[in-house]
């Protein structure tokens, strides 16, 4: 028997310190409901969810830019629903002005188809999305492509209109599917002060001349409206494919960083009884020397 070395003692506290240790870790993972606390407890498994984190946010991301996108598309299609309506009134009106003599009549035709005019102008030079008009050249739709890289995508303008910084009309739009016949024979100029008449709006279109080719510019909105609206089918799709893989980056990342709260409370029993016995065989051991002094008394 050795007083200055209780190996037992030593070998208990070893083993007591171990297991308050991974106490210590699995009270860490219970209380944050993390497998991965720290970097430690899974250097690889860390690199992953940290990776498929930016994955998550970089999928909610390309949703909500698919959704901005969606919401121009959802203004410009409004606003040209509208110009329809107007237009399909304007050629109503032209037919009745050709089928009749009334020279009243006429006048007042001519003051509505007016007014039709100034507002299709309207339409089309003040239909805006955060500040930028939508039929502009320069609208484009964009959303991201690639959410890993960030790449972007991007749906062409529906270019019905050339506008400038002060959002000013200069023109026609590079994608206008009938040039000089159409919208661009009614709303016309930069200031709007020169939008079709009544008389150019009634009288049968020639080329080269003023007067406007309504069938054209219906054909110009129906057209705009049809890519506004197959843009917005192929935008929810991005919106679903994009949430659809948030949910799976989530649920990867889950399994990777979150802790199985079962689990860990299994362990956390079992070692809360190893730590009971570990600091009642330090008690015993520590005890042990004790008994060499009834030798010395004998």
């Amino acid at each position: 028997m050795r007083i200055n070395n209780n190996i037992s003692a030593l070998n208990a506290n070893r083993n007591l310190g171990k297991v308050n240790t991974r106490i210590q870790r699995t009270m860490e993972k219970l209380s944050s409901g993390l497998r991965i606390a720290r970097a430690a407890d899974d250097s690889a498994g860390l690199a992953i969810s940290e990776k498929l984190r930016g994955n998550i946010k970089g999928a909610g991301a390309s949703a909500r830019a698919a959704q901005d996108a969606i919401s121009v598309a959802q203004v410009g299609e409004a606003a040209l629903e509208e110009a329809t309506s107007l237009l399909t009134r304007a050629k109503e009106l032209k037919v009745q002005y050709t089928g009749t003599s009334d020279a009243t009549a006429q006048t007042a035709i001519k003051e509505e188809m007016s007014q039709i005019a100034q507002e299709v102008t309207n339409v089309i030079k003040n239909t805006k999305f955060n500040g930028k008009n939508v039929f502009d050249n320069n609208t484009d739709l964009t959303y991201i492509a690639d959410i890993e890289s960030g790449a972007g995508g991007t749906l062409s303008a529906v270019a019905l209109v050339a506008v400038d910084a002060n959002g000013n009309i200069t023109g026609e739009g590079t994608n206008s599917t009938v040039a000089n016949q159409g919208l661009a024979n009614i709303y016309r100029n930069s200031t709007g002060d020169n939008v079709a008449t009544g008389e150019e709006m009634v009288t049968a279109h020639t080329a080269g001349a003023n007067n406007v080719n309504i069938d054209k510019a219906l054909d110009e909105v129906v057209t705009a409206r049809s890519t506004f609206g197959s843009y917005q089918s192929r935008l929810e799709s991005v919106v679903r494919s994009s949430n659809s893989m948030e949910e799976n980056y989530q649920a990867a990342e889950s399994r990777v960083r979150d802790a199985d709260m079962a689990t860990e409370m299994v362990k956390f029993t079992k070692d809360s009884i190893i730590q009971q016995a570990a600091q009642s065989m330090l008690t015993q051991a520590n005890q042990l020397p004790q008994s060499i002094i009834g030798l010395l008394q004998n």
